[in-house]
């Protein structure tokens, strides 16, 4: 096996198939490693493995890339591996050996929350949620071609703004509702997908007025910031739900989510200061868990709630937040 430094950053020669030396820069020791200095050249790197695979068909040979991170407490490294697969794919492998695909930020993408980028020094630290289906009027792009938009769109840095194989361009004037033959309930175009209804737009299509292009939008997070982020949501959704159910004194206090332990995307749960006492309060799942710490009245949240749950004397689960509101008010007015 074959190790090379490249900076903070070195990768290895093997995988599941023999290493074969390759004339092509992105298929062998001299080319990647001159790939590993920044994230602009990466993403290139990245690019070239998968157009070879996806267009040409090439079989390529696997990298192992590593970067050493911090220390544990306990003095265990705590690494991580990227792998460059035959397949022009990049997977990233915890500290746990489990190996994932990933999809890295680029070099201009900026954490939404921060406001700050990412480098090839800290490509690890980052969570993207699920991309969102967008449509976005064109009307400033008038007399262009749908190409000049989606370049425009590849250098936003609030996310990475990708085009759809189908359904690109939309336009009122296209809609046509008249049924489709043969199939009742269908229309010919109902949306005003250009040209047709399957939306396979050219991209040398020239935008008119009323054009409304598609993206699939994808942000990024660093760990941490992705974090602060769903507990100020979560926060201020709990807060709402407590308003609702008649209560005046709500102070929050952050503690560790019991139920699942990945931070990235679980909230922490919240122990919640109240008139009536001191509650615990969180999502499990498909479930939010309420628990009576304490309050000034006894109480037995199993005979105060009627419904057919999970419940105890001082703990019960509301499926959703209609019943969380319900909940909370039966509890508070059973306290006054």
């Amino acid at each position: 096996m074959v190790f090379v430094n490249a900076g903070s950053v070195s990768f290895s020669l093997g995988g599941r198939q023999p290493y074969k030396k390759s004339s092509n820069w992105y298929d062998n020791e001299e080319g990647v490693q001159v790939h590993l200095k920044d994230l602009e050249s990466f993403h290139k790197l990245l690019q070239a493995r998968s157009i070879a695979h996806r267009q040409r068909e090439e079989r390529l040979n696997e990298f192992f890339i590593r970067k050493d991170l911090l220390l544990y407490l306990d003095d265990r490294p705590n690494f991580a591996l990227f792998r460059l697969d035959e397949f022009g794919q990049i997977w990233i492998i915890d500290e746990r050996g489990s190996a994932t695909i990933c999809d890295l930020p680029s070099h201009l993408v900026l954490c939404p929350e921060c406001g700050k980028g990412w480098n090839i020094a800290n490509i690890q630290d980052y969570v993207s949620p699920e991309s969102k289906w967008i449509h976005v009027p064109a009307d400033e792009f008038i007399g262009k071609h749908l190409k000049d938009v989606w370049a425009v769109f590849a250098t936003r840095t609030d996310g990475r703004y990708s085009a759809p194989v189908e359904y690109r361009v939309y336009n009122p004037k296209y809609v046509d509702l008249t049924p489709l033959p043969g199939y009742e309930t269908l229309k010919v175009n109902e949306w005003g997908c250009i040209p047709d209804s399957q939306g396979k737009t050219d991209p040398d299509h020239i935008i008119a007025e009323g054009d409304v292009v598609a993206f699939w939008k994808k942000q990024f997070y660093h760990k941490d910031c992705r974090h602060k982020v769903i507990n100020r949501e979560m926060s201020a959704s709990f807060r709402e739900v407590f308003e609702k159910a008649g209560y005046k004194k709500i102070s929050f206090a952050q503690i560790q989510n019991e139920y699942c332990q990945n931070i990235y995307c679980c909230p922490d749960w919240l122990k919640v200061c109240t008139e009536i006492g001191e509650l615990k309060i969180g999502w499990r799942k498909r479930v939010i868990n309420i628990e009576l710490i304490h309050a000034d009245v006894e109480l037995n949240l199993g005979a105060l709630i009627s419904d057919d749950v999970t419940k105890g004397k001082d703990c019960i689960h509301a499926w959703g937040w209609e019943k969380c509101e319900e909940y909370l008010r039966k509890i508070r007015e059973a306290c006054e």
